[in-house]
């Protein structure tokens, strides 16, 4: 009967995401609170993460989970600015979709190096395969982003060259 209701009147029924969106809002003061403070906490980790550095050879875990914990919180906060559902819809959107595969999957490879393998070589490695996949992925995000990170990396290639 409210579906018929919500049909008369013109009102579209809500689906699951638009509700959970609904339910999670906030004020924009405090969106961009809970955004600086979840942003700059993620960031703090992942730098807390380069002190377990000096242990890497003997616990690579220690490393491996600070630091993709660190890029979990930052990229998290971002939910906060759009809301929970439509950030999830906006990272696999298909300009972003490989990027954010890469990231995701860029993370769960480190951590398995860091507790399956045991070796810091292929922690390091997948370490900064997450770092260009964070850097990538952010890129999405800025207008132009990504042909700004081609023509720069292109121009490093070029000098170095």
């Amino acid at each position: 009967m409210d579906t018929i209701k919500n049909w008369v009147s013109g009102e579209e029924e809500q689906g699951f995401a638009a509700e959970f969106d609904k339910q999670c809002s906030m004020s924009y003061k405090t969106r961009m609170y809970c955004f600086g403070g979840t942003f700059a906490f993620g960031w703090i980790i992942t730098f807390l993460s380069l002190l377990a550095l000096t242990q890497i050879s003997s616990h690579p875990e220690k490393f491996a989970v600070m630091y993709t914990l660190g890029n979990l919180c930052s990229m998290a906060s971002t939910c906060f600015l759009f809301g929970p559902c439509k950030q999830i819809k906006s990272m696999f959107a298909p300009i972003r979709i490989f990027a954010t595969i890469i990231y995701f999957a860029s993370m769960a490879l480190t951590l398995f190096c860091a507790f399956a393998i045991g070796l810091f070589i292929p922690v390091v490695i997948c370490m900064l395969i997450q770092f260009c996949a964070m850097v990538w992925y952010s890129a999405s995000y800025i207008p132009f982003g990504r042909d700004i990170l081609k023509r720069m990396m292109g121009s490093c290639c070029q000098s170095v060259v």
